[in-house]
C-alpha cells in the first residue's frame, strides 16, 4: 500500500529556476535582403546590422509587414510557416539612399479627400503612376495645381501621412474638391537595392560592416555562427553567391 507518509526527516527539492534555451547553430538562419524599416519604431530602423528574431512577434517588430519588392518579410513567413526558430535580419535597405522621385505627377483627389501615392515608372517629365501604392515620403514634397503656377501650403492646404503615402485636402485650405494637382515626393524603393548591397563589406579600418560581412559581428554578439544563409532576391547573382560560400568558409 502506497501511502504518502515518512518517517523522519525529509527534504524535497522544487527546481523551479528558468533553464536558458540553448540555440543550436546548424538551425540558425541569417536573411540578408530588404525590410520596410519606415514602418517600424525609430529604435528598430536599423541598417546593416544583425537582429535577432525568435518569433513573428519578433519578425513583426524587426523586419516590419509583407510590402511589394521587400524580401524580408517575406522570407520570414516562409521560415515561420515551416517551424523555423532563430533567424539573424540584416536590413540592407537604406531609406536615405533607395529612394526614387517622383516629379510633378498628376493625381486627382477623390470623393474622400484624399490621394494615394503611387510608385512611378519612366523618367521625368514623363512619369507614370503604376499600380503599387508608394510608401515611406522622405526628402522633398510639394503639391501645386496644374502647371505649377500655384504652390499649395502644408497643414493650410493639405496634410500627408509620410508612411502610407496619403494626402488629405483640408476643407478650408485652398485646394477645391475634387481638384487635380502635381505632387513631387520621394518614397521608398527597393528595386534600388542591389546586388552590391547585399554583398557589402568591410569599410573604415575594419569599423564598418555592411551586407554579408555583418555576419561576421554575430558570433561576438551571440557566440554562435549561423549556418544557413539566404539573401532572396539574389540567389542567382554569382557574386552574391561567392559572398555567401566565403561566408560559409569561415563559420
Amino acid at each position: 500500500m502506497v501511502t504518502s507518509f515518512r518517517h523522519g526527516v525529509v527534504t524535497q527539492y522544487n527546481d523551479t529556476i528558468p533553464r536558458p534555451v540553448t540555440v543550436v547553430p546548424s538551425d540558425v538562419i541569417a536573411i540578408v535582403g530588404s525590410a520596410p524599416i519606415y514602418r517600424l519604431a525609430a529604435e528598430n530602423q536599423l541598417v546593416n546590422q544583425a537582429q535577432r528574431s525568435e518569433s513573428p512577434v519578433d519578425d513583426a517588430v524587426m523586419a516590419g509587414p509583407k510590402r511589394d519588392g521587400f524580401t524580408i518579410p517575406y522570407a520570414l513567413d516562409a521560415i515561420r510557416d515551416n517551424n523555423g526558430g532563430t533567424v539573424e535580419i540584416i536590413n540592407v535597405f537604406d531609406p536615405a539612399t533607395h529612394k526614387t522621385t517622383a516629379d510633378a505627377v498628376e493625381f486627382t483627389f477623390g470623393s474622400d479627400d484624399k490621394i494615394q501615392l503611387k510608385r512611378v515608372t519612366g523618367t521625368a517629365p514623363s512619369q507614370t503612376p503604376i499600380t503599387v501604392n508608394a510608401e515611406g515620403l522622405t526628402g522633398t514634397f510639394t503639391v501645386t495645381n496644374q502647371g505649377a503656377t500655384v504652390t499649395y501650403t502644408l497643414t493650410t492646404d493639405y496634410t500627408y501621412d509620410a508612411v502610407d503615402g496619403v494626402i488629405t485636402r483640408v476643407d478650408s485650405g485652398a485646394i477645391a474638391a475634387a481638384e487635380p494637382v502635381e505632387v513631387t515626393y520621394d518614397y521608398a524603393d527597393p528595386s534600388l537595392v542591389v546586388a552590391a548591397a547585399v554583398i557589402g563589406g568591410v569599410t573604415g579600418g575594419g569599423s564598418t560592416f555592411a551586407g554579408l560581412a555583418v555576419l561576421d559581428t554575430i558570433y561576438n554578439l551571440r557566440g554562435y555562427k549561423p549556418k544557413l544563409i539566404i539573401c532572396p532576391g539574389f540567389s542567382d547573382d554569382d557574386g552574391v553567391e561567392i559572398g555567401r560560400a566565403s561566408c560559409r568558409e569561415r563559420v
